[in-house]
């Protein structure tokens, strides 16, 4: 369903980028994704750039601050001080207390009992991505951690949540989550000294020509594209530094946010 107008609690609806320099990160995903923006108000005279595929919205960039620069996975929920209380009783600590987000929602984050910050979103007149699962819109997230079996027993708690293993393309301890209307996420062991943190995919239509995208604006590849069961898939970190994954999906394989 790549257009939507609402998504149940529990499952992701929304990605945006923390980017040290905005105007570096929206022309850098203008070249590699070919998005458009709409830049809204945000407060404090901040602006939230919306990026648009098609005229509907897939994705939103803000300007970092003080914030290391990444992108920031958002989970459906039916009310967030609620979804905040559960989450600190399954052991999160909170990272953003709950706070409006103008009249679209209602948001908070959290960093989950692995170490990984997670955003829950509310939604009133936004119900996220208008478009995802097409080229340019995100397609899927994955929680990258060292201790798989603690974040599947987290987020069954938090959103019910259900895990089973996966096969992942470098033999890694992987598991997939399934909410009320099928998959909606992953976790995967790296095996690696980085903190655990949530990586958002991105759809495309050729896994190799976004790859060389990558490089001609400026950003790197961290894994050259690979065949998996699910696609062709490769990770990039953009020119902030900020790091996405970007896949051509196999379209006997569903795999969609």
């Amino acid at each position: 369903m790549p257009e939507r107008t609402e998504y149940a609690p529990g499952t992701p609806s929304w990605v945006d980028l923390s980017a040290a320099d905005l105007d570096a990160a929206r022309a850098f995903y203008s070249r590699v994704f070919g998005w458009k923006y709409r830049d809204e108000a945000a407060g404090e005279g901040s602006v939230h750039s919306v990026a648009q595929v098609d005229g509907k919205a897939v994705a939103g960039l803000w300007a970092a601050g003080d914030s290391p620069p990444g992108w920031n996975t958002y989970v459906t929920v039916q009310e967030v001080d609620g979804a905040v209380s559960a989450a600190l009783a399954a052991g999160a600590s909170t990272a953003l207390e709950p706070v409006d987000a103008e009249a679209d929602g209602r948001m908070a984050r959290i960093v989950d009992a692995v170490g990984a910050q997670v955003s829950l979103w509310e939604p009133r007149k936004r119900a996220g991505a208008e478009l995802v699962s097409e080229p340019g819109g995100f397609i899927w997230t994955e929680l990258l951690c060292g201790d798989c079996a603690r974040a599947a027993e987290f987020y069954g708690s938090l959103f019910g949540w259900e895990a089973e293993a996966m096969p992942a393309p470098d033999g890694s301890e992987a598991m997939l989550f399934a909410g009320r209307e099928g998959p909606v996420a992953s976790v995967r062991d790296p095996k690696s000294s980085l903190p655990p943190t949530w990586l958002v995919y991105f759809a495309c239509e050729d896994a190799d020509a976004c790859a060389a995208a990558v490089a001609d604006a400026g950003g790197a590849i961290a894994i050259e594209p690979i065949d998996a069961p699910f696609g062709r898939m490769g990770a990039a970190v953009d020119v902030n530094g900020a790091a996405f994954a970007f896949i051509a999906t196999n379209p006997e394989y569903e795999l969609a946010a």
